[in-house]
């Protein structure tokens, strides 16, 4: 509140000393929303409706994916990575979004706590039933007495700098999320000499190399998808949410990565400029006034000619359920807000790329 007082009073005189306010804001603000998430998750664990889709699990190809997020900082801080992660074959039995969030929250805190030119190793090792991951960081390490108290809430170590970033929920919700999946999540730590984090979830099953596929991205040419001189528009994206400054920030970002872009303020406009310009990707609000989200996604893809065209979903509305409507609707993906635009650029240019 303060820095936003003195950025609307005037008093932050030069660019940097704006630039500084700004930064803490918006951290600040992520820091809060991954608080109200975390809340949230310890609530629905709880009263046992977080639901988990079970799955055959990678676990070397979920890591290679969060490594790519934290290479800033590791770049930053010259971190030495060590990935003893072999794919044999093996998969693991999870959830992907639940066990993404718990590596991401072990490797978070070893990469955030590693100190420059340190190491983050990680590995898997597995038999017939269990596969057991292990994340080892080289940190000052925790004192015995303390190792319980990693898992309680809200709990962050005096002796461990740096802890006032997290929300003190991340490794209680890791261990509620391993326990539901039948699994075990513990630590290893002495003082001085660094900490190892392990995890384990069954082997579900054994998988041989799969064959190469004919690469068929070339399939989709939408041949309705064209300017009036006939050329075809690859990179048109269409945004629909019925808030006019929510359709400005989002139609800023994304021109700033490289697409073109066409609004829409409600479902009916909507379904009007699909048929009239055919864009290759829509992201598109739920809730609107007149036609709601879902149903021009379920529009979208009962139509043959339109039923090929990407969708994100990017919604206020957060719950499972909610999430897995949009995706029974027809959607790609579905992004709850608020969110972090960058992630959505990646998101956009991966469905744009397949």
């Amino acid at each position: 509140m303060l820095y936003s007082e003195m950025l609307l009073d005037g008093l932050a005189e030069s660019e940097e000393t704006r630039n500084e306010f700004l930064t803490t804001i918006v951290e600040n603000c992520k820091r809060l929303t991954r608080l109200i998430n975390n809340v949230l998750d310890i609530s629905k664990i709880e009263a046992g409706r977080m639901q988990f889709n079970y799955d055959a699990l990678n676990i070397k190809d979920l890591v290679d994916e969060i490594f790519k997020s934290f290479k800033p900082v590791i770049d930053r801080k010259r971190i030495n990575l060590k990935c003893n992660l072999v794919d044999g074959g093996i998969r693991l039995r999870g959830d992907r979004d639940r066990i993404i969030q718990v590596l991401t929250n072990i490797i978070s805190n070893a990469v955030k706590f590693t100190p420059p030119d340190g190491t983050v190793s990680i590995s898997q090792t597995s038999n017939e039933e269990v596969g057991t991951i292990a994340v080892r960081d080289s940190v000052e390490g925790i004192k015995q007495e303390d190792i319980p108290k990693v898992f309680d809430r809200f709990s962050q170590l005096e002796n461990i700098n740096h802890h006032s970033e997290g929300t003190g929920l991340g490794m209680t919700i890791s261990k509620s999320i391993i326990e539901h999946h039948g699994g075990d999540i513990w630590f290893e730590s002495e003082a001085g000499l660094g900490t190892t984090v392990y995890f384990s979830l069954p082997v579900t099953k054994l998988f041989s190399e799969p064959e190469e596929q004919p690469d068929k991205k070339a399939i989709y040419m939408m041949k309705s998808n064209k300017q009036q001189n006939g050329e075809h528009i690859l990179n048109r994206i269409l945004i629909v949410d019925d808030e006019a400054s929510f359709r400005t920030a989002l139609k800023g970002c994304i021109e700033h990565a490289g697409y073109l872009t066409i609004e829409a303020s409600g479902g009916k406009e909507a379904l009007r400029m699909i048929k009239e310009h055919y864009p290759v990707l829509i992201i598109l609000d739920v809730m609107m006034p007149d036609v709601s989200g879902l149903e021009v996604c379920r529009s979208i893809r009962n139509n043959p000619k339109t039923s090929r065209i990407k969708v994100i979903i990017l919604s206020a509305k957060g719950q499972e359920k909610e999430k897995e409507e949009g995706l029974k609707a027809g959607a790609d993906e579905y992004i709850t807000k608020p969110f972090d635009y960058k992630e959505l650029i990646k998101k956009i240019k991966l469905l744009m790329d397949s």
